[in-house]
């Protein structure tokens, strides 16, 4: 389902609104779309009903910044740590590389703390950058999606019957 949504917000809308846009809020469209397209290839190794011709024949966007060629480089590595080791000329790999060096498991969880952790510093210099400019509402806009998803994540951990103290521990709060 997220994987429709994705590809249609990218395919059909920002595609066909490209030219009216901010350079910023393109920007930061892109950035979504490689992250996207950065856990939907790290999925083909973590998760094992995920295929290498599954990601490639159609689950990329390819809508961001990474070239299609390095998407698919990555994607036909043997591993993940060589598939993350392929992005190492793009601007997410400085997020990526602690992942590397470290000694504890990669996990997806692991993966996308890193690369929203990196999307979000980015957001949180626009309104500095440009007081007046789009980095406000995209600032803005990105704070209330991060608290959708603590809510979401409070929500679904109530359900499943956890303490608040578990709730609380585990929960990612934006700084």
């Amino acid at each position: 389902m997220d994987y429709a949504l994705e590809k249609w917000f990218f395919k059909d809308v920002l595609v066909k609104n490209a030219k009216d846009a901010s350079p910023s809020l393109l920007f930061y469209f892109h950035m979504r779309a490689d992250i996207f397209d950065i856990l939907t290839i790290c999925a083909r190794f973590l998760l094992p009903n995920f295929s290498e011709d599954e990601v490639t024949s159609g689950y990329l966007l390819a809508q961001g910044s990474i070239p299609l060629k390095v998407l698919k480089r990555s994607t036909n590595s043997p591993t993940l740590e060589q598939a993350l080791l392929s992005l190492r000329r793009t601007p997410y790999f400085a997020a990526l590389r602690p992942l590397l060096e470290g000694k504890a498991a990669i996990t997806l969880a692991s993966i996308d703390k890193r690369l929203q952790g990196y999307l979000w510093d980015w957001v949180r210099r626009q309104p500095h950058s440009d007081p007046l400019g789009i980095g406000v509402p995209i600032g803005f806009i990105h704070k209330k999606r991060r608290e959708i998803e603590c809510l979401r994540y409070i929500a679904s951990s109530i359900k499943l019957g956890l303490k608040p103290d578990c709730i609380l521990e585990n929960m990612e709060t934006p700084e």
